[in-house]
């Protein structure tokens, strides 16, 4: 097989890898509206953000954004990080106690 071939291969299943994780990170707690990360405050919010780590290299995450949102009568918080490495991007919801 040829380098150049060979490459093409190679480029392709790294590609399909980080479909695949990316579409598991959306299943987890906190890759989608559905499921979110349940906190106790508003103020863990950002600090458990920014401990996660990037599912493709491992790096610390930048924050992009924090919104409030609301998803099926319910309150969520929407955060868009950044890989400090590779530069992927993510989103990972999170929901606080309902008050009474």
């Amino acid at each position: 097989m040829r380098k150049r071939t060979e490459n093409r291969k190679a480029a392709r299943e790294a590609a399909k890898d980080r479909d695949e994780r990316e579409k598991l990170l959306r299943l987890d707690v906190g890759g989608s509206a559905d499921l979110p990360i349940e906190l106790a405050s508003a103020s863990q919010i950002e600090p458990h953000a920014l401990g996660l780590s990037c599912i493709h290299c491992g790096g610390s995450y930048q924050l992009e954004a924090h919104e409030a949102a609301v998803h099926r009568g319910r309150g969520v918080r929407r955060v868009a990080l950044k890989c400090r490495q590779c530069g992927a991007p993510r989103v990972t919801y999170f929901a606080l106690p309902m008050l009474q």
